[in-house]
């Protein structure tokens, strides 16, 4: 367990006009006391993934400790993972995909005196996608606004930014009055694409492929027909205002949705065995 580190804890990072609330925040998170009603989602060697509250803010802290000189050092030019993850979210931000956006980031001592680093996120409530998959508790209604809702992602990050984990537990999902809509709530693998790299076959594939690996790993993948009216509603979508697709003036074609099917297919197929390590649904365990 890698509780946040609040001894000498300082705020490394916070969003423009956002200092007040980190300073809440921080406060908070320095003052110990959200421990004991704190529920741990995610315990691993790399850091804890923990639900709490912070001053009356419902929040996520990703703890991550800077035991190497070489930890510090990637941490102090902005190449930590917590700051991938930030700088991520911003680039889904940009690009009109829905991110959780950090509230801030600290750094202290924690219990024995290692340098711990903490990733202040908002909490989203509802289920992640890969909960709503092994649960099957959508209606049919439903499962067309979220596919909607995938595929417009999609078709935005196919043009400016690359999520090398589109998994489905890093997908929360909220209830809208629009409908349902898809929260990346893990944006440490995004990178903004440029020039050629926009509009890349081979990124959009390997984002579809992410969407059925991990199910398929957890025993709850989506039915052949959901993955393929998702694939079909990607490669249909006309073009955002201002911006030409590749090789396509007004729309795509269904023999695209086959090429895009047939590339997706085969990463899937040459991963292997899909099973994760770790088990990807959310512990929600007492941090006692």
């Amino acid at each position: 367990m890698l509780w946040p580190g609040t001894e000498s804890l300082r705020i490394v990072r916070a969003p423009k006009g956002g200092d007040a609330l980190g300073d809440g925040l921080a406060h908070a998170l320095g003052s110990g006391q959200w421990r004991a009603d704190a529920l741990i989602l995610k315990d691993s060697d790399d850091g804890t993934v923990i639900e709490a509250e912070l001053a009356g803010t419902p929040v996520v802290l990703k703890t991550m400790a800077l035991r190497t000189l070489g930890d510090r050092f990637k941490s102090g030019l902005g190449l930590s993972r917590h700051m991938r993850q930030w700088n991520g979210a911003r680039t889904l931000e940009k690009a009109g995909v829905r991110a959780a956006m950090p509230l801030v980031m600290c750094r202290g001592f924690g219990e024995r005196g290692e340098i711990i680093e903490t990733l202040v996120l908002p909490r989203i409530e509802g289920k992640s996608l890969l909960e709503h998959l092994r649960d099957r508790d959508l209606t049919d209604a439903e499962v067309r606004s979220l596919t909607e809702s995938l595929a417009t992602d999609l078709e935005a990050m196919w043009l400016r930014a690359f999520n090398r984990d589109h998994k489905p537990s890093n997908l929360m999902i909220e209830r809208t009055e629009e409908g349902l809509r898809a929260v990346v709530v893990d944006t440490v693998g995004v990178r903004r694409l440029r020039g050629l790299a926009s509009g890349s076959n081979h990124k959009l594939s390997r984002m579809l492929a992410s969407l059925w690996l991990e199910p398929t790993g957890a025993r709850c993948p989506p039915t052949t027909r959901e993955a393929y009216r998702l694939v079909c509603r990607v490669c249909d979508a006309p073009a955002p205002k201002g911006k030409k697709k590749p090789g396509w003036t007004v729309r795509r074609s269904f023999g695209f949705a086959r090429t895009m099917w047939a590339l997706a297919s085969d990463i899937v197929r040459e991963h292997g065995d899909p099973t994760p390590r770790d088990s990807p649904f959310p512990d929600r365990s007492r941090g006692d």
